[in-house]
């Protein structure tokens, strides 16, 4: 917990504006400070917070089921080139403009009904109950992602070690890099054009990098010196267009985002019907374009 400094320009000089981490220059700006950007700023945070511990949480799982499949015989589900590049290029952006973008309800709806900010006061956000929560919906996704991946991909890997094993690790990475990023959507209120931008654009970089993969690594393998790319990933460079030419990756794209995500769109509907909280409802009138007087 931190407490952030508000500084007021008053006849007693500007030091103490100098001196805060915001500024305002009249009392009644402190009502918009705290009841709109400071609301949505704790929300922004704390989703961004779990949601990357989430989708790191849930990539480590498929690595240990992976090995409990292996007898944990030292092999990696996951090509280097693709565990290096899944935190920076393919659920970076998303979550960045997630935590820039989002906001469930409209500021006015906000001042009209203080009663919304005080899910922050009670640490609602981010408490032990919600990061649990959130390990336990990465442990079923990764569950989902692993084990109805290989059983939709076939016998693509008995030997770790081959040419199958990197076929099989590089579809269920990206069977990992679509269900994170449709969790994220589900957790989106309000997109833009920067969300929708980031999200797709993500998503299709992981197709661009995987189906690229086979022309750089095959002029690389050709490279003099031994520092060429396709001299260091010759088998996922073989991988890629494999992966994508194969119907039973496509099927487990469908089956395996459908059952992961089911779960949490069940319990998002259920909680909205059965238990709606004070933010659900208001958000629903929002979305109706209720004037707020009216309300």
């Amino acid at each position: 917990e931190a407490d952030v400094g508000v500084g007021i320009l008053g006849v007693e000089g500007t030091q103490a504006r100098r001196a805060s981490d915001y500024s305002v220059a009249e009392f009644r700006f402190l009502v918009r400070l705290l009841l709109v950007h400071g609301r949505s700023n704790y929300r922004r945070v704390c989703l961004v917070f779990v949601y990357s511990v989430y989708k790191n949480v849930t990539m480590v799982i498929t690595l240990f089921l992976f090995g409990l499949d292996f007898a944990f015989s030292g092999a990696s589900l996951y090509d280097g080139a693709l565990m290096a590049v899944f935190n920076v290029f393919f659920t970076f952006a998303p979550v960045i403009a997630h935590g820039c973008c989002e906001l469930d309800l409209s500021p006015e709806l906000m001042l009209a009904f203080p009663q919304v900010y005080q899910p922050g006061q009670r640490d609602a956000g981010l408490n032990a109950g919600v990061v649990l929560g959130w390990l336990a919906h990465a442990l079923l996704h990764a569950l989902v992602i692993y084990s109805v991946g290989s059983a939709c991909l076939g016998s693509c890997a008995n030997d770790p070690l081959a040419l199958d094993a990197t076929v099989r690790g590089t579809a269920v990475n990206g069977l990992l890099v679509m269900v994170v990023s449709g969790k994220l959507a589900l957790h989106t209120s309000h997109w833009t054009a920067v969300n929708v931008l980031f999200a797709g654009g993500s998503m299709a970089l992981w197709f661009l990098f995987v189906g690229a993969s086979a022309v750089v690594g095959g002029s690389g393998a050709h490279a003099d010196g031994a520092g060429g790319l396709g001299k260091q990933l010759p088998a996922f460079a073989e991988a890629g267009p494999h992966v994508l030419a194969m119907p039973g990756f496509w099927l487990a794209a469908l089956l395996v985002t459908t059952v992961a995500l089911a779960v949490d769109f069940a319990v998002a509907q259920a909680s909205a019907m059965f238990r709606p909280s004070r933010q659900r409802i208001l958000a629903e009138l929002d979305r109706c374009d209720v004037p707020a007087v009216a309300r």
